[in-house]
């Protein structure tokens, strides 16, 4: 678990930084080509390097409906979080690149930061109900000019059961008319913050279910949206999942 967990943040460290010039390259392709095709650039390399990183794991992801996910045009993929090694799993799956609405303590980590908003992240307090609406609205925007964007609509990680999905995660999807892709997350918390951070050889599944089209909903579908997607993810998790002990992480 020792050589593991070091190994493994070394070489994070250390790829994040000599991929950096990615982040130069990305500005200049959205200069050119405009925002979302440098979003996506910065994604795609970023996802090499954390599926780089993730094989020093020693860890496995499997996934399941695979065939779900969209092979063209954008989404707004909803997920369960447990760990956060979820976005590593998610990047090392999805095979498309995805930016990701993320807590706002991250804008203080040098470096990362600047990777994250070349990915075309969107930062969140959530603390503050008027800087999670304009996150929000900035979200929109980028997913109307054609990014793919991941919220985890619970606010916070746990092991489960679930908390309740917080409606405004929806509008990304329901403003922009873009299809939500759900997903289910299991077992990443095992890998990482049951260890208190040290990683140890997990099995992590990923459940990609069908999308569900926003297009034309009624309000009555889009009220009931948020209680039907968690009915959805939930069904993939595993009853001792489900019912775990929740643990408020601040995220």
């Amino acid at each position: 678990m020792f050589f593991r967990t070091i190994i493994t943040y070394v070489n994070l460290v250390a790829r994040v930084v000599g991929g950096y010039h990615y982040v130069g390259k990305s500005d200049k392709i959205r200069a050119e080509q405009g925002e979302a095709a440098g979003d996506m650039y910065a994604a795609a390399r970023g996802a090499e390097i954390l599926t780089k990183v993730f094989s020093y794991t020693g860890s496995e992801v499997i996934v399941e409906g695979a065939e779900n996910i969209p092979q063209e045009g954008n989404f707004v993929l909803i997920a369960n979080h447990q760990s956060m090694i979820d976005i590593f799993a998610i990047m090392v799956s999805l095979g498309r690149p995805v930016a990701f609405i993320a807590k706002e303590e991250l804008k203080k980590v040098p470096i990362l930061n600047n990777w994250m908003r070349a990915v075309g992240c969107v930062f969140m307090n959530r603390s503050d109900l008027k800087e999670s609406l304009k996150a929000l609205i900035e979200g929109i925007r980028k997913v109307k000019a054609g990014d793919s964007m991941c919220i985890f609509p619970e606010g916070t990680r746990t092991d489960g059961p679930m908390l309740e999905f917080k409606g405004g995660s929806f509008k990304l999807a329901t403003k922009s008319g873009a299809p939500i892709l759900p997903l289910t997350i299991d077992g990443s918390h095992r890998m990482l913050e049951d260890n208190h951070f040290w990683i140890t050889k997990e099995t992590i599944k990923l459940t990609y279910h069908p999308v569900i089209q926003t297009k034309g909903m009624s309000k009555e579908e889009q009220n009931e949206l948020p209680s039907r997607v968690q009915d959805i993810i939930g069904s993939a998790l595993k009853e001792e999942e489900r019912y775990g002990k929740n643990k408020d992480t601040g995220r």
